[in-house]
Parts: structure tokens; C-alpha cells; sequence
């Protein structure tokens, strides 16, 4: 268990050399949690602890985050904190990372398998517009094997020509409008995608695009913030 407390302030255990008369004695407190989480309180000072620009009176920060005490002094949170505590963090949030990068290889295949399944089923609307050529094709062959009048073939292929052309209609319409669901879907895939198939570093959170797993886990790193995946 750490749960380690620094205090800060010009009477404060911490390593700042604090003189401004702004700042008071025990002016805020940094705890480091047991999972390693840091909070900064404000303890009641007189002229106010700031994160961003913004007064806190308790904020949970990182080792890179930026406080201001009082008007001016101003600190970086990995300035008082210990070199051990951040080995500790670093090593706590590469385990995160390892792990959220693990949880990405599921997503990667329920999105290829779904994609998959999509575009087959507008394969299958492909082919079935071909059919009515075929059927014209192999009512004109059978007919000719069947019988040598001419007559009766071009009838039966004149037949076949319109039932054809009405039927390649209706599935003309079935087959736009099923392209238009399809594309939709497609859409709706890839917008879910992007909003999971993230850098698993949560100072990053870029979207790391079509590459698949196997890809990233070689590659082992994030192009942009260039964290460790594995």
C-alpha cells in the first residue's frame, strides 16, 4: 500500500523552494492512491490553487499536468513526485496499455467478420441480376434442341426476352436499393469502427485506421504518440 501525501507550500515537504508571500504555509496536498491515481487538493489556501487556469479544490492530475499556487509560482506535478512512485505510474499505465491493446484484436475481428457478411450479401444481389439473361439464354437452347420450327423459337425467345426485361426491372430496383442499405451499413460499420479501434494510451486516443491487428501487434507502436503495444 503507498498512499503517499505531499504536502505543498512554503512550509510544505516537498522538494519546490517556494518564497512567494502568496502562497501559504501548507497550501495544497498531492496524494498518490494505492492504485496510483494522484488527486491535488486544495487545502484551504488564501489565494487559491489552479489547474488550467481554473481553481481546484480537488482534481485528480498526472505526472505532466501544470499547477499554479497563488498568482504566480507555478509547477509541474512530476516535480514533487518521487522518482520511485514514478517508475511505479509509468509501469502501472504500460500495463494498461498492454491490456486495452489485447481488447483490440476482437474488436478487429467482429468488424472484419461483419464486413465480410455485408459485402457478401450485396455479392448475392449481383448475381441474381444476371439470371433473367441466363434464363433467356437457356429457354433459347432447350427450345432449338426441342424443335426445329423457327417460328415457335423466335416466339418462345421473344417470351422469354419480355418476362426477362420485366423481370430484370423489379430486380434492378431490389438490387439499388439493396447496394443503398448495403453502403449503409458499411457506413454505420465504419463510424462504430472508428469510435473503438483506438491508440489504447489514454493521453493519445487516436483512431490507429484499417490496419489489422496482426499489422499493429508487429509494428508494436502507436505512429502518434508512439506508445508500446506489446
Amino acid at each position: 500500500m503507498i498512499n503517499m501525501e505531499i504536502l505543498i507550500g512554503t512550509a510544505g515537504n516537498e522538494s519546490l523552494n517556494i518564497t512567494q508571500p502568496d502562497v501559504s504555509r501548507i497550501h495544497a496536498r498531492l496524494t498518490v492512491k494505492d492504485d496510483m491515481a494522484l488527486v491535488l487538493e486544495d487545502m484551504e489556501s488564501t489565494n487559491g490553487t489552479y489547474v488550467q487556469g481554473h481553481k481546484v479544490l480537488r482534481k485528480r492530475v498526472d505526472l505532466n499536468t501544470v499547477v499554479r499556487l497563488g498568482s504566480t509560482f507555478k509547477f509541474k506535478i512530476s516535480q514533487v513526485v518521487p522518482a520511485h512512485i514514478q517508475d511505479a505510474i509509468a509501469l502501472k499505465e504500460q500495463e494498461e496499455i498492454k491490456s486495452k491493446f489485447k481488447a483490440l484484436e476482437a474488436i478487429w475481428n467482429e468488424y472484419s467478420v461483419e464486413k465480410r457478411r455485408i459485402q457478401k450479401e450485396g455479392g448475392k444481389s449481383s448475381i441474381l441480376s444476371r439470371l433473367p439473361y441466363l434464363i433467356t439464354i437457356a429457354s433459347g437452347l432447350v427450345t432449338r434442341l426441342c424443335s426445329d420450327d423457327f417460328l415457335l423459337i423466335v416466339c418462345i425467345l421473344v417470351g422469354s426476352f419480355i418476362v426477362s426485361s420485366i423481370a430484370i426491372r423489379f430486380i434492378d430496383k431490389k438490387s439499388e436499393k439493396r447496394k443503398f442499405q448495403m453502403s449503409q451499413e458499411l457506413e454505420r460499420l465504419d463510424e462504430k469502427f472508428k469510435e473503438s479501434y483506438l491508440c489504447p494510451n489514454s493521453k493519445c486516443r487516436t483512431f490507429l485506421g484499417y490496419l489489422p491487428y496482426g499489422s499493429l501487434k508487429t509494428t508494436g507502436h502507436c505512429n502518434r504518440c508512439h506508445c508500446n503495444f506489446v
